[in-house]
């Protein structure tokens, strides 16, 4: 099956026997207003039920896409958080998760009834704690102590040296031990720094730090002693050993510093020396005293070391009881576990319960053993054996966007987009799940939750310093398992990794339309792809190397560019649930983030155009493929009266004499397009995979400590950006989603990079030349546009059109059509506004759109006038005579369907005259209650499928429409022979396409249709 397939299933009548419940409901569509982007029809009932069709996309387009699901959607007591489509998956993730660990599996199973038997945690206390607590407080030096910590390493306990076994950032093919800074507890170090924030939040801290001693044992003396040690490091950790804050948060090649073993345990005595000591690490992995490490942050470690030596030994030693007792905790009795919950959940982010215990131990399970989670989860949870194919087939398709962009970014010199093409073709993708798993010397026990965890713990440290100077396997997943809800980019290995999640309904499913897969997923995989090519991943080369391959021009104008999203995102405020001011997004941290995202959407917005073309020209090669039936006039098959088709006839050439051509094998039909596609579902989608919904106080921790911006912003951000965006749901310029000028100003208007997606639009409009000509246009400055057309100035053409038609300049607007060489769109914008002496004046544009333009106006005159045209156009004959039925098919088929958007019967009147009519535009009509448009297809339609249509009324509460389609289904339902010969007779005289009714009656079965698909 095709990963992209765009047949939705059919609604059944069963939706009548429902009917009653919903007839007395008032539909919110009905307030809608029938334009493009804002009509509920354009999109399929599983997204129009989470939109809010009463907001302007213009205005609000996370509130328009997002709306209707956040309105019905509370945030439940034991939740921070809620997320449309991931909490979908979630919900069947944890059934099948629990499945797997209460069904015996090996490890798993047993490593679930530990956590589970809560009871035996109640009962042990702190007691599982006592050895090693005595392992700390029998450490009297501050070697000792960091030997100590070295040891609690292996157990995953965290203190003053940290460190990761990763590619080799100068030699990426090789795994190499890198130093790193450590975390503190609270999230961001403007919880330490900002002193409004300090005092709201450092009483939780101080009543965590309190509570976890006095639960281990410790005097009241001795938990002050502890407080005041803990705030004292950590805020050493932020303040005087942090780097400066103009310190990379990823290096560049000079700031990693490469030593050797001895070298750094010489330079750094006891955050290295004492500490690789304790971990032993030169015995328990390949390491040599001369191998190679990098420091990582070697202005940290020069301070530390320094400091440490000079810290009471007291204070470090209350430090590190406070890491182990902070890391053990979730694994103790439940005096500790409410003062994790306390402390983590509620305070830092609002949560008012705690989940159910099962849900607990299922997400800890899940971080501690992803790969075996994963395994098990992927044979349940794919819907389809090829479900990992399909996604790597979107993953492809995107691949190639990024590529072609990339080909024809102006603003890269040549070197540069030389080695952007190298470094793309070297991506490597892990989809689905990981190959690998995770294996452990000895059993796990079902009543030793603490202890399993310390053994998982170890075996992954093992693990991963044994990876220490071997080369580096790209097979490896480092940070998710295939239930997660995320996805990543490696810039050190170039390489991204989608859990199965991503491709699983509702993010996508190979039976959605192309544009919600690539919309939500597709903007996904952008995303990540554009990573590669973003403020951090430009410096790294297709190996994974530190490489400078940015020539000095292409970085400056990428650096332009950059600041000016980082001003421009800097700008957005976030509010809480009830409206209260929560604070700024902070531009400098989401950079990163905000760059992939405008990036990633146009990237996946190319790939779906790109997608739709390859269909059409599949379809159109098939059906030039396609052995031609030599006869006089269509003919129909003979159909029995129990409805089976008799053997088609044998063709014939007009004089009778039998043909017979040799067996040509089928070609796998190329899907037809579904009557959802378009740019607006596509946005609605990529919308929508972030409707999301937290409570403040997670709203806040992510403000300071996410590099992420919020959903919010995520989405209205992008859709800010993207002209394609304001084209597709018409928005004027100066809405808020379309402004005229952004909120800066200061951009090199030729700097263009591709994976900043049409970010670089935030500031080209409205202060260049070509801004300058769109703005002349729209407020008729005939005289400007002189001028600037003397100087040769650039103005977009179609686009300054649009405008002056839009305003209803028409002098303006010939102006332009005389000079232009994109003047199409603006004769879409002329037709749709109702200006016919514009459209008169360039008749010969493509009639085609303009029809359907000025339909969606109900501008009768217009549609008369192209109509009448169109009917002499010689470019219908010669796209018949040169075989391309399925464009004169699609263009007689969408007349009538345009016209019924906005319901204006006049026109639909006036096009059936020259228009075969598909059933779309009846379906259509039903799902928004029109009767008397209902009606009139009815009465001048001999065929016709109302299947959907009853569908359409019953799913949206039109009684009066049900009815009377229902009064007429017994006529509705026939199809007959002599109706199949009068639609191919329709088809050979009014559009010159020898259809034969064997072409039609497989479209009609293949598509599930009662009538021709045509």
């Amino acid at each position: 099956m095709s990963y992209l397939h765009v047949q939705r299933p059919s609604m059944k009548l069963g939706h009548i026997s429902r009917f009653i419940a919903l007839a007395t409901a008032v539909s919110a569509f009905q307030l809608a207003q029938a334009v493009p982007g804002n009509s509920p029809s354009l999109y399929p009932d599983h997204v129009r039920s989470q939109m809010k069709f009463e907001v302007d996309p213009c205005d609000d387009f996370y509130e328009f896409a997002c709306g209707g699901w956040s309105d019905k959607t509370p945030i439940p007591d034991d939740r921070t958080h809620v997320d449309y489509m991931d909490d979908i998956i979630n919900n069947m993730s944890d059934r099948i998760l629990l499945e797997i660990a209460t069904s015996g599996t090996p490890i798993i199973s047993d490593v679930f009834k530990s956590c589970m038997d809560t009871e035996t945690l109640d009962n042990l206390g702190a007691k599982p704690l006592a050895e090693t607590l005595k392992l700390i407080k029998d450490a009297k030096t501050t070697e000792e102590l960091f030997a100590v910590a070295g040891q609690l390493r292996t157990k995953g306990v965290p203190f003053l040296t940290s460190f990761s076994v990763d590619a080799d950032p100068h030699h990426a093919t090789t795994n190499v031990l890198t130093l790193s800074m450590p975390s503190t507890t609270f999230p961001s170090p403007s919880y330490y720094l900002n002193p409004n924030k300090f005092d709201k939040f450092s009483p939780g801290l101080i009543e965590y730090i309190t509570r976890l001693f006095k639960l281990a044992g410790a005097s009241d003396v001795e938990a002050k002693a502890a407080v005041d040690a803990v705030l004292m490091v950590e805020k050493a950790l932020v303040g005087e050993l942090s780097p400066d804050d103009d310190f990379p948060t990823v290096m560049g090649k000079d700031d990693y510093v490469p030593l050797t073993v001895t070298e750094a345990s010489t330079k750094y005595p006891l955050l290295v020396g004492s500490f690789f000591k304790g971990l032993d690490i030169l015995n328990m992995t390949a390491l040599q005293a001369d191998s190679r490490i990098i420091n990582g942050v070697e202005p940290y470690f020069d301070q530390a070391e320094k400091w440490v030596a000079a810290a009471k030994v007291e204070d470090l030693r209350a430090y590190l009881t406070f890491r182990y007792l902070d890391n053990s905790a979730p694994f103790m009795a439940e005096g500790f576990r409410s003062a994790v919950f306390d402390f983590y959940q509620k305070l830092l982010s609002g949560a008012k319960n705690p989940p159910a215990r099962s849900k607990q131990c299922i997400s800890k399970m899940t971080t501690t053993l992803p790969n075996l989670m994963g395994h098990y989860y992927v044979q349940k949870a794919a819907p389809t054996p090829d479900t990992e194919q399909a996604g790597a087939k979107l993953v492809e398709a995107i691949e190639e966007a990024m590529k072609e962009n990339i080909k024809t970014s102006e603003w890269l010199d040549d070197e540069t987009r030389q080695n952007a093409l190298a470094k793309l073709a070297k991506v490597s993708n892990l989809i689905g799940h990981s190959v690998h798993v995770e294996e452990f010397d000895s059993p796990m026990k079902p009543d030793a939750y603490l202890e399993n965890q310390q053994k998982i713990q170890n075996t992954a440290m093992l693990l991963s310093l044994n990876r220490v100077g071997k080369p580096v396997d790209k097979t490896l997943w480092s940070e998710m398992t295939a239930s997660d809800c995320n996805a990543y980019y490696s810039p050190l290995q170039n390489q991204m990794v989608f859990p199965l999640t991503n491709f699983l309904n509702p993010y996508f499913d190979q039976k959605f339309t192309a544009a919600e897969n690539f919309g939500a997923v597709g903007g996904v995989v952008g995303h990540e792809l554009t990573h590669g090519f973003d403020n951090d991943g430009r410096k790294y080369d297709g190996d994974g190397n530190l490489v400078e391959w940015w020539s000095e021009a292409t970085s400056s104008k990428f650096d332009t560019r950059a600041q000016c999203m980082k001003d421009q995102y800097s700008t957005f405020e976030t509010l809480g649930l009830t409206g209260e001011k929560l604070g700024f997004v902070n531009g400098n941290n989401s950079i990163g983030e905000n760059i992939a995202d405008n990036g990633g959407v146009k990237i996946a917005l190319d790939a779906y155009h790109a997608h739709l073309k390859a269909q059409t020209s599949r379809r159109l090669q098939q059906q030039q493929q396609k052995p031609k039936e030599l006869t006089a006039s269509p003919m129909p098959s003979p159909t029995t009266n129990n409805g089976t088709a008799s053997p088609a006839p044998t063709p014939a050439n007009s004089n009778g004499t039998v043909i017979s051509f040799p067996p040509t094998p089928a070609p796998t039909p190329a899907p037809k397009p579904s009557s959802y596609e378009s740019d607006n579902l596509f946005f609605v989608a990529f919308a929508q995979s972030w409707c999301k919904k937290r409570v403040d106080a997670s709203t806040t921790k992510q403000l300071a400590s996410d590099v992420h911006a919020p959903a919010y912003w995520r989405v209205n951000g992008v859709a800010m950006n993207s002209e394609a965006f304001a084209k597709a749901f018409q928005c004027a310029p100066k809405k808020r989603m379309n402004p005229e000028k952004k909120p800066i100003n200061k951009c090199d208007h030729r700097a263009m990079p591709a994976n900043l997606g049409n970010a670089s639009e935030c500031c080209r409009r409205g202060s260049t030349r070509r801004g300058a000509g769109d703005v002349a246009a729209g407020n008729g400055d005939l005289e400007a546009l002189r001028r600037l057309s003397r100087q040769r100035a650039p103005t977009r053409t179609g686009s300054a059109i649009s405008r002056a038609a839009a305003n209803g300049h028409r002098e303006v607007a010939h102006f332009l059509l005389n000079r232009g060489d994109r003047a199409a769109e603006g004769l879409y914008h002329a037709a749709r506004h109702g200006h016919l002496d514009i459209v008169n004046a360039q008749q010969h544009h493509p009639t085609r759109y303009l029809i359907a333009d000025a339909a969606r106006g109900g501008y009768l005159d217009i549609v008369r006038f192209l109509n009448e045209h169109a009917a002499g156009d010689a470019s219908y004959r010669a796209m018949t005579e040169f075989g391309h039925h399925d464009i004169v098919r699609f263009l007689y088929e969408e007349r009538v369907e345009q016209a019924v958007v906005p319901w204006q019967l006049d026109v639909a009147t006036c096009l059936w005259s020259s228009s075969f009519t598909s059933t779309s535009e009846k379906a259509s009509a039903a799902a928004n209650g029109h009767l008397d448009v209902v009606r009139f297809l009815h009465e001048h339609r001999t065929q016709g499928c109302s299947e959907a249509a009853m569908d359409s009324a019953a799913a949206q509460g039109h009684l009066e429409v049900l009815q009377y389609l229902h009064a007429h289904a017994a006529q509705l339902l026939q199809w007959t022979t002599r109706e199949r010969s009068n639609a191919c007779a329709f088809l050979h005289d009014h559009c010159h396409v020898p259809f034969s009714t064997e072409l039609l009656n497989e479209q009609h079965v293949r598509y599930g249709h009662l009538e021709i698909s045509l």
